[in-house]
This record gives structure tokens, C-alpha cells and sequence, in this order.
């Protein structure tokens, strides 16, 4: 490089310098100005609009001479055309000075005294540009001047994208720069906080959440490039929207500020009209981006649910196998009445742990895909006792209870509804963190709100936490919607999608600092049959006595589980033949037909791992028997088959675990009458 090209770089950066530092001045002048004519437009000081529209125009015009380099020179130049920048300015700051001394000098009056700290303000950065410009060396060719454009766009604009609700951060060294930039936003209903330097700002940028970063490139220690580089290269927080601004000229500085990110650039003084726009436009693209990703989240999380309910299924089902046989066994050892006196009471024990174990599969499917309902007749108040108890466990959360004593019981899927009140319940839980007690009641009802006229039981969980904002309750039921930290947002979500398949209601009710009560209208049945103890031996008739016998063909993949069918159903005298898979089953259809001793009834498991499963055992057996009465069992399935069975050429189900009481007597009732196959259409 020449001497003469390294001088003339150097004239260059000492230029830029002096240039930022007398714009610094010039940006509070016209900002602080700007901000006062609005206050004097809305209050109807018209005599005040005026003056400040001369101070800011006064600013503006320096502004404008500072930002031609080609009317500017440093050091003393030969030829008339050329002034020092004291006396080309004089004009200006005259007028900026002028108003806003003579304003001052009044008298204290109400209409002034607002205007009075920002008016001096001003006249401290018109001081500051004075004694700036005396020390600077720079001369102005003012002979070129003339084709200066001094008019400006109002202040306020309300084209374009609106900026209220964003949260800025405002990152400069200079105080009053800050303060300007926070208080036009707050005009624009935004949230500003400022910081002073580069690492304060880092530091709350990693701390508090923003939608746009204001960053000054010139500041002492880690400039705005700096943080700016920092920014980018942390992952958090490289999406973030950062518009530079700086009052320097130098334009490799704002050149590598776009190449390091920078979503967009505005010299000083800024203007407001543009800065509204700039950061409207990136606001919009924030709102997008941050639109996108939250949709590529759901997708992810609806993928991992999708994962995990098929899991969860799988478990369930194998879950639900064993308990059968253990739950089978118990009660066919009761059924037989060969326990020892001393021996029942641990029989009893252990069918009451084998009761709360299933349980267990009843929350492991409220992570599984739910299908259609399979509806019984559901004892309401030990159901909602049991599950309010387990999802309440460990916790420092009492449940009060306030039931009819002769509520009605549901025409439900027991599982499903299980599973709206343990979300609801678990929902009540999590709006009173710090303790306290939720109120569960249940009362019939005739009505139900957006339902035809029927009987229904109203069931209200009510808690006494903080409430949701009345904005939210509309959406308090979009999957994953969540007014909670570390939350799915599916729990209310799915409570609707079963009450809708059930034909109830569920909403709520909430005031903020009062609590929330979720009300769900569950179709009933008026019976009030009391819930059968555990301890209370099965109710079936003596052997002797049963309906006539029957041939019976089981197939389930799990030896114990056709152990206990065939001897359950062998002490009614009943023939029962036990098969693996669907391939055996229909192999021991045939012969038996072939030999002339046909079945009477067939029990199929629907799920058969590597094998043949009930449903497609059920359609191939339904081609050349459609007389045998069958039933499907399952431990869990998300397939229609169980809440359709008879579109799928079943005549009843059976699902796990079960009791041997549920066994014989689906099977006695069953065949106790002939099958008419003209009601039950083989699904294609």
C-alpha cells in the first residue's frame, strides 16, 4: 500500500469518527423533538407544534449536510466555497436553540412544564454538537448545498405491519439515545429494555425472551460487530431479528454487519417512519418463523406420541394377558369353594392387587391411540374415586368428594372415561401448585348444555388455583394448546375428543384469582345397581344346572390364558378345545365339521403376534359357518373390531382381564339362544 493510499484510509476513518460523534447529538435533537410534537399535536398545542416542527427541521438540516460527503473536507480548504462547520451550522442549531430557550425562559405553567426536561435535553445535545463541531476540523462546501431536500415523512405512519406487543432490546452506550428509542416504542405499545453495553446485553438476551434486537455498531469495549458475531454463532439465539444502527459513514462497517447476519440496517438519526417499517417487516418474519417452528415441534411431538402410544399399547395388551391369568385363576379357585378358611384371605389379597394392577394398563392407555368406545354400564363413584386417588398420589392436593347417593350409573367405555378424569383431575392438580384441595361432585340430570333432553350425570371438578385468563378459554381445548410450562397441551384435548365419541359435553368455567371448574355431561342409564365387592363369590349356577352343553373353540396365543378357559368352561361339562393361532383354528373347524361334531361357539383373541389374529380368522371362518356364535377377546386394540364387533361377524366381546364369572356367563347367555346371522354383516 502507498503512503498516499494509507493516508487518505486514514482521513477516512478519523472522518468517519468525527462524524458519528456530531450525529450522536443530532439523533437525541430530531428524536427527542419528534416525540414532542406528537405529545403537543394530541394535547392541541398548535403554537407548540410549530416551534418544535422549526427545532426538529433544524436537525434535520444538519443531519442532511453531515450525511454528503461530497460537500465535506477535513482540514482548511483553499477557495471561498468552503466554511467550518461552526459557521455552516450556525443557522441550524439557531434555530433548535432559539425555540427551546425561549420556551424555557417562560414562566411555570401547566400547559409548558411537561415539555420542560425534554426541552432542556435538547438543548444540551444542540451545546454538545456546538463544542463538537468547534474541535472538529471539518469544513462544509455550502455553495452545493442548495440541493438539499429537507422534507421528511411525519413521524406517525399506521402503514405497514403494527409493532404493538413486540419486545426490543435497545443496545447502546449512550443514555440518552437509549431513552429516546425506549420511550418512541412504548408510544408504539411496545415492550423496549435497554442495555448499555455489549456483554449487559448478551447476558439479558440469554436470560429474557425478544422479538427484534436494536444494536449500535460503535460502542466502547464489545462493539455492536462483536455482539452482533456472538449472536449468530450462539444457537439459541441466531434466528433472532438484529437491526444495526450507527451514525458512522463507513460502509465496509454495514456491509460486514450484513454478511454476519444482520436483518436490516438504519443510520442516525433514525428515522421514525422507518424504524416503524423495519421493524414491523421484522416482526412479520419473526412471527412466521417462529409460526413454522412451532408447527415443526407439533409434528415432531405428535410423531413421539404416535411412537409412544403404540408402545404403550403393546404393553397394555401383554399386560393385560397376564392379568387375566392371574385375575382367572384367583376367581376360578373362589368359583370352586375348595379354599381352606385360613387360605382366603390371602386369595382375596392377592385378587385385590391383581385389581389394582389392571389399573396400571388403564393409564397406559391414555398415551395409546383411543378408539370408538367400547360402552358398558359403569358404576360411577368407585371409578371416579379410584382414578382421583391415583392421579392425586404423592401429591400435597386433597380431593373432596360431594356424590349423589343414588347417581345414575354411565352408559360408557370404562377406559376412556377413566382417562377424562384423570386428565381433568390431574388438570385441577397442576392449577394449585402450592397445595390445597379440589371439590369433585356428581348429580343426575335431565339436560345437558348443547344436548338433546336425556339422562345424563353432571360431573364438576372444581380447584381454587389462579384461573384462566378469559382470552384462553376458547382455546383451552386445542391439542396442544397449554397455559403451563413443561405441558403436552392433549390432556383436555383428548377429554373432548371422548366425550364427543360418547355423545357428552365438557366445558369450563374460570375467573382469574378464583379457580376453574371443568363440568362434563356423561350420558346414563338410571340404573343404580351397587358395585359387587371383591371379596363376594361369583353368583353363577351350580353345574348341574347350567343350560345345555356346548362345543367350544378357543384361540389365543397365551397357553395360561387357554388353560383357564378350558377349565372353566370344562366344569360346566362343556366340550373346549384350545388352539395357538388362526391357522390351527380354522384347521380344528374343519375337522370337527368334517366329522360330523361341529362347534357351537368359538372364542377368538384378536391380536395374535406372527400369526393369524381374530379378525381375519373371523372372515374366513364366517365363508363356511355362519350358524357358531363367537366372541372376541383383547387385552387392548386400537382396531374398530372391538367397539363393532358385529360388523366384523363377532357376536360379543370379552375383553381382558376378566373374571371367570364374565366368562361363563357371556358364554351361557350366548348359547342359550340360536344365532340369527341375518344381523351380523362380515366386514369386507
Amino acid at each position: 500500500m502507498s503512503a498516499e493510499n494509507a493516508q487518505a484510509i486514514d482521513t477516512e476513518r478519523r472522518l468517519s469518527g468525527l462524524l458519528h460523534d456530531l450525529r450522536t447529538p443530532l439523533n437525541q435533537i430530531i428524536g427527542l423533538s419528534e416525540m414532542l410534537i406528537e405529545i403537543a399535536e394530541e394535547k392541541g398545542h398548535a403554537d407548540l407544534t410549530v416551534g418544535l416542527g422549526a427545532v426538529r427541521e433544524g436537525g434535520l438540516d444538519l443531519a442532511a449536510m453531515l450525511q454528503d460527503k461530497t460537500i465535506i473536507a477535513l482540514g482548511e480548504q483553499v477557495g471561498g466555497d468552503y466554511w467550518a462547520l461552526p459557521d455552516a451550522s450556525r443557522s441550524s442549531i439557531g434555530r433548535v436553540l432559539g425555540f427551546c430557550e425561549l420556551a424555557l425562559a417562560e414562566p411555570s405553567s401547566l400547559r409548558l412544564d411537561e415539555y420542560r426536561e425534554d426541552l432542556a435535553l435538547i438543548c444540551t445535545a444542540a451545546r454538545n454538537f456546538i463544542s463538537a463541531a468547534r474541535g472538529s476540523d471539518v469544513f462544509i462546501r455550502l455553495q452545493s448545498a442548495k440541493h438539499w431536500d429537507h422534507s421528511v415523512p411525519g413521524a406517525r405512519s399506521n402503514a405497514g405491519p403494527s409493532i404493538a406487543g413486540g419486545k426490543m432490546l435497545i443496545v447502546d452506550d449512550e443514555s440518552l439515545n437509549r431513552e429516546i428509542l425506549i420511550r418512541r416504542l412504548q408510544r408504539e405499545a411496545c415492550r423496549p429494555v435497554g442495555a448499555r453495553s455489549g456483554p449487559e446485553a448478551m447476558e439479558l438476551l440469554r436470560r429474557e425472551k425478544f422479538d427484534v434486537v436494536l444494536l449500535d455498531i460503535q460502542m466502547p469495549g464489545m462493539n455492536g460487530i462483536e455482539v452482533l458475531h456472538a449472536l449468530k454463532q450462539d444457537a439459541q439465539l441466531r434466528h433472532l431479528p438484529v437491526i444495526m444502527l450507527s451514525a458512522l459513514t463507513d460502509v465496509d462497517r454495514v456491509a460486514r454487519c450484513i454478511e454476519l447476519g444482520a436483518e436490516d440496517y438504519l443510520p442516525k438519526p433514525v428515522n421514525a417512519v422507518l424504524l416503524r417499517a423495519r421493524l414491523g417487516a421484522c416482526l412479520e418474519k419473526k412471527r412466521f418463523r417462529d409460526h413454522e417452528q412451532a408447527q415443526a415441534e407439533e409434528l415432531l411431538r405428535a410423531s413421539k406420541l404416535q411412537s409412544i402410544g403404540a408402545l404403550a399399547g403393546g404393553l397394555a395388551h401383554d399386560f393385560n394377558n397376564m392379568l387375566t391369568a392371574v385375575l382367572g385363576n384367583l376367581s376360578l379357585l373362589r368359583l370352586r369353594g375348595s379354599i381352606p378358611a385360613e387360605a382366603l384371605p390371602n386369595i382375596l389379597e392377592a385378587e385385590r392387587g391383581a385389581t389394582r394392577a389392571q389399573e396400571l394398563t388403564r393409564y397406559l392407555l391414555t398415551f395409546a391411540e383411543g378408539g370408538a368406545p367400547i360402552k358398558e354400564s359403569v358404576p360411577l363413584e368407585p371409578l371416579l374415586r379410584d382414578t382421583s386417588a391415583f392421579v392425586l398420589r404423592g401429591s400435597n392436593v386433597q380431593c373432596e368428594f360431594e356424590l349423589d347417593e343414588d347417581v345414575w350409573e354411565l352408559h360408557a367405555d370404562p377406559n376412556q372415561l377413566a382417562q377424562v378424569i384423570s386428565n381433568v383431575v390431574l388438570n385441577a392438580m397442576e392449577a394449585t401448585p402450592g397445595g390445597g384441595g379440589i371439590q369433585v361432585s356428581a348429580e343426575n340430570s335431565t339436560s345437558a348444555p348443547h344436548l338433546p333432553d336425556g339422562d345424563y350425570v353432571a360431573i364438576r371438578v372444581r380447584d381454587f388455583g389462579v384461573g384462566i385468563a378469559t382470552d384462553r378459554l376458547p382455546r383451552i381445548f386445542d391439542p396442544f394448546f397449554t397455559t403451563k410450562n413443561q405441558a403436552r397441551g392433549l390432556g383436555l384435548a383428548a377429554a373432548y375428543s371422548i366425550m364427543q365419541r360418547h355423545g357428552g359435553y365438557i366445558g369450563v368455567q374460570s375467573t382469574i384469582g378464583a379457580g376453574t371448574t371443568v363440568v362434563i355431561y356423561f350420558p346414563a342409564s338410571r340404573s343404580t345397581a351397587p358395585a359387587e365387592p371383591v371379596d363376594a363369590p361369583p353368583k353363577l349356577p351350580e353345574p348341574e344346572s347350567a343350560p345345555r352343553k356346548l362345543r367350544v373353540l378357543v384361540m389365543d396365543d397365551e397357553e395360561p390364558i387357554r388353560e383357564l378357559i378350558g377349565m372353566t368352561l370344562g366344569m360346566f361339562k362343556n366340550d373346549v378345545v384350545t388352539t395357538p393361532d388362526g391357522d390351527a383354528f380354522l384347521a380344528a373347524h374343519a375337522a370337527a365339521k368334517a366329522a360330523g361334531r361341529p362347534f357351537d361357539m368359538a372364542i377368538l383373541d384378536l391380536t395374535i403376534p406372527g400369526g393369524m389374529g381374530g379378525k381375519e380368522a373371523i372372515r374366513r371362518l364366517r365363508e363356511r359357518d355362519q350358524e357358531i356364535r363367537a366372541i372376541v377377546s383383547s387385552g387392548y386394540s386400537t382396531d374398530p373390531v372391538m367397539a363393532q364387533c358385529t360388523a366384523y361377524g363377532f357376536d360379543a366381546v370379552l375383553p381382558k382381564p376378566y373374571q371367570v364369572k364374565d366368562l361363563i356367563q357371556l358364554v351361557q347367555q350366548l348359547g342359550a339362544s340360536p344365532r340369527n346371522a341375518a344381523q351380523h354383516v362380515a366386514a369386507a
